[in-house]
């Protein structure tokens, strides 16, 4: 299945998966109900996979873009 995203939807969910991300760390370090924390841990280890692999395919174009952009560059 393929998703079509504009740049700024796909910035838009870096920074919710972010804020997600940072948001459950909190919890956990707050929570002291050990099965409270491991359903936070169960969510975290689901959204970090998905960030790390935005993140990367987001490298991966931006890198492809600038390549792109030295190609075309004739002083």
């Amino acid at each position: 299945m393929e998703l079509s995203l504009t740049d700024g939807q796909v910035t838009e969910l870096q920074v919710a998966l972010a804020t997600r991300i940072h948001a459950l760390k909190n919890e956990i370090a707050r929570q002291s109900n050990p099965a409270v924390q491991a359903a936070h841990r169960k969510h975290l280890e689901r959204a970090l996979p998905v960030y790390n692999a935005l993140t990367a395919h987001i490298d991966a174009v931006t890198l492809a873009d600038d390549d792109h952009d030295d190609a075309n560059y004739h002083p």
